[in-house]
Parts: structure tokens; sequence; C-alpha cells
């Protein structure tokens, strides 16, 4: 007999005999979840006096029962079904199927209400693990367990760091500590793996966790240069009534998971710091998650791009992204000064032409006019020339190049014909994808010097390094 689980795995796929009620019905599902997508078929017969509301193109969420626990399903899209009549007499009776596409499932071995609100989220990932690397509290868990002092307080998680994130919650790194032995195996242990929690400051729903994991993750994707590595999403309620509570979507698997390490560490309180990389402040975090939408959107449309095999498509992206996030605009006259001369001037206009509303509609136009956009080249260089020139000379392109980067672009995006080599073109988009991390470090506070540092450390950053100088000596000994 397979093992009900108590949480479920984002790794691992599950079957479930479910019952869905409906119009005061029940009728029997099949749901099935796996990282490639999950599915919800919907199966029974109808009649006159036994009829159902499901909507065949879609459902904002739905509850379900199973022997092994309760889910609410969220996004359903419909993905078609059928309908065929199985009686006709003494009384008419249809057999339908609906097929739905799931984006989101909570699950949870107890009862779930369909407004239940929850507090806190868990993330419990390997990845953070190497994003907080060897620190000194690792290092003060296991001698307490040693000591015999691990469990001083009830309840208390020893963590890495907590932090307040303005009308949001409390962003922590926490320690789940736990131990096991084994008579038979002769065996004892400690296990304490980190995991990323973010405590509410009040009630979210089902939709708004959704969108604080998929902001997490999209950081943490960002912040390890790859996708982020998760086990598990725990949810929490008010006062906990409800026990194991678990959140499954399917995830595609990362291109570069095989990354080994991490693009921005946190790098507080290590216990040895191999790399000298300056510290994650943290202060980003409450920067981040107060963006507006379409700013936190340019980090979720780098990673889009990032993960591209073409790399012709990847410096497309990236310098589409770029030229979004260096775009500036300058006046051509001085506004404050124009504005003096539109007020003075408008009773005179007024008068000479009599049209109050076309001389106000033309000067507003005047005003806009006087903003021109900078080009995308100035703009770009304009950015380059913020990094320090020690930085600058360790790349094999620099303010010069950005003009025949620039005429790169639009040859490909209007398929002019030019056939540049795929490694010339790997080559640029590199370069422009350092820039784009570069800058979009710097749209959370991160200080550009430490952005530039931390950029050298994505994946083939030395096909853009300069080659070391080899000098030859010569020596007139005897």
């Amino acid at each position: 007999m397979e093992r009900i689980p108590d949480e479920l795995h984002l790794s691992q796929s599950y079957q479930f005999i479910v019952t869905i009620e409906n119009n005061g019905t029940h009728f029997a599902g099949e749901l099935s979840l796996a990282p490639e997508g999950c599915t919800l078929i919907i199966r029974g017969d109808i009649s006159e006096d036994r009829q159902h509301t499901l909507d065949m193109d879609g459902l904002s969420e739905l509850a379900c029962n199973s022997f092994s626990g309760s889910l609410l399903l969220l996004g359903l899209k419909g993905e078609g079904g059928h309908i065929h009549h199985i009686a006709r007499y003494p009384k008419s009776v249809s057999h339908f199927e609906i097929r739905y596409r799931i984006s989101h499932v909570i699950y949870s071995r107890a009862h779930i209400s369909r407004n239940v609100k929850f507090l806190g989220i868990e993330l419990d990932s390997p990845s953070i693990a190497k994003w907080v690397g060897y620190t000194n509290t690792q290092d003060e868990i296991v001698g307490n367990h040693t000591n015999n002092t691990l469990f001083p307080c009830y309840g208390i998680l020893p963590s890495e760091f907590q932090k307040t994130i303005d009308a949001l919650g409390e962003l922590r790194v926490i320690y789940r500590i736990s131990t096991h032995h084994s008579v038979e195996a002769f065996n004892l242990g400690l296990r304490y793996p980190p995991a990323l929690s973010l405590s509410f400051e009040e009630e979210k729903t089902a939709d708004q966790i959704i969108e604080n994991v998929n902001e997490l993750e999209t950081l943490f994707s960002f912040l390890l240069g790859k996708a982020l590595d998760l086990n598990r999403v725990k949810l929490t309620t008010l006062h906990e009534r409800i026990p194991g509570l678990s959140l499954y979507f399917p995830r595609a698997i990362s291109r570069d998971s095989n990354r080994d390490f991490p693009l921005f560490p946190l790098g507080r309180n290590l216990r040895i710091d191999h790399f000298g990389l300056p510290e994650f402040p943290l202060d980003s975090f409450s920067i981040y998650f107060n963006l507006a939408a379409a700013e936190k959107m340019h980090f979720k449309k780098y990673i889009k791009y990032r993960e591209m095999e073409n790399p012709e498509e990847r410096f497309l992206g990236f310098f589409r992204l770029l030229e979004k996030l260096c775009s500036q605009e300058e006046s051509f006259l001085s506004e404050n000064k124009l504005l003096a001369l539109i007020e003075r001037a408008t009773p005179f206009l007024v008068s000479h032409f009599g049209d109050r509303k076309n001389v106000e509609r033309l000067l507003n136009r005047l005003v806009g006019l006087n903003r021109s956009k900078l080009n995308t080249e100035g703009c770009i260089v304009r950015f380059i020339k913020k990094i320090s020139p020690d930085l600058l000379s360790q790349w094999i392109y620099g303010p010069s190049n950005i003009g025949p980067i620039c005429k790169l672009r639009n040859d490909l995006t209007h398929a002019n014909e030019v056939e540049p080599e795929e490694c010339e073109i790997e080559k640029k988009a590199k370069f422009i994808e350092t820039l784009l991390i570069i800058s979009l470090l710097t749209k959370i506070e991160v200080s550009i010097d430490s952005a530039a540092l931390i950029a050298k450390r994505i994946k083939s950053h030395h096909l853009i390094e300069t080659p070391p100088k080899i000098t030859f000596s010569t020596s007139n000994g005897n």
C-alpha cells in the first residue's frame, strides 16, 4: 500500500482518487500531480435530478477530498471533455467527463476550508543552504548539541538573519533542527537544514501567498544564478490548526541546474570566507518587495531569457531589457524656464487667437516636445561610464563597442543580410548580460562597484575577459 504523504514534495509525483461536491451532489475525480504538470479529470452520471454546475472552460478554485486528505485546487483551465447518453428510459441519464489543467494545489491531511487564510510560508530548499554558506551559527548549533543545550527554549528556532519587509512581514533564514537515532543501525545524528521563512503582518489569501512565493522564487533564482531548487513549500495559518499544509505546483527544470555556486551569496557571519565578496545587503529584500510590478517583471524576464538555448534569442532579450533599464530623457531647454515663459505668454496668445482651448492644447504639447528620449547607444554608454575604470579594463568590450553592438541588434531584429559567427553573438550576449545584472542589482540598491564584482561570477564570464598579457624577458648573462 502506498504511504499517505504528510506534505507534498515538488520533485515527486502523486495520484489521488478524489470526490468533488458540486450542486448538492458528489462526483468522482482523478487528480495527477507531477513536476511536468497537474491535471484533474472529473466524471460522473447526470440526470434531471442530478446535475453539475462545473464550468468546462475553467474555475478559479475547487475543493476536493481523498482518502489521504483534502486539497484546494487553484487556477483550473479547461482542456476538454465530453458527454454521452447512457439511458433514455425510464429517465434520461448521461455520462460526462471534464479535464482541467491546474496551476497550484494546497494539501493537508486535515480539512481545508475554501476561505482559508495564511500567515506564513516556508521554503525548504538545498539552494538556500548554498546561498547561506558555512556560518558561525551552524557551529553554535553543533556545539550546543554536544553540550546538551540545543533546545533551551521550546519553539524558538535559531536563525541566520531576520529582516522586516515594509508592508509585508518578516523574512528569516531559520534552522529546522531534528535529532535521530536507531538502535538497530547503531546510528545517532543531528540535522539542521536552513529554510527561508516569510511571516506576514496580516493574513493572506491563497492567491496572495502564491504571488509571494513567485516573488521569492524569482529573486533567489536571480541571486543564485540558476533556478531555485525547491523541495517543499510549507504554509502556516493563524492558529496552526491545520497540520502539514503544503503548496504544490509544476516546475520546469533549469538548463543551468548543475551550477554549484551562487551568483550573489549571503556572505554574513561566515565561518570561513573563501571569496571575499561583498555582503548581500538585507535592505535589498524590502526594496525588492516594494518595487512596482513592472520593475519586478524585469527580474522575471531576465531569468526567462537566461534559460534560452539560442544565443541570438538570449542576446536580443538581454538587450531589450538593458535598453529599457538604461532609458533616459533630456530636455532641450530648461523646463522651469519654459513653463514660466508659457505662463506669461498664455494670456497674450489667447487674446491674439481668441481660442483658449486650442492655445492651451498647443502649449501643453510644447512641454512634451521639449523632452527627448536619448538614443539607446548614448544611454548604455552613460551607464557603462559609471563602472570603475579598473573593472572596465578587464573586459574586451567597452563604451566604444556599444555602437557596433547596437547595430548588430538592429540587424538581427530586422533580419538584415548579416550572418555573424555564433561565438561572436555569445560574447556580445554575455557582455550585455553582465551589464544587465549590474543594472538589476542597482535597482535593489546594491552599489554599482559591488554589483560589478558580483556580475563577474556569471557563467561563461571568461568569454568577455581581457586575455592576460604575456611578456618575455631576455637576459644578457654570460
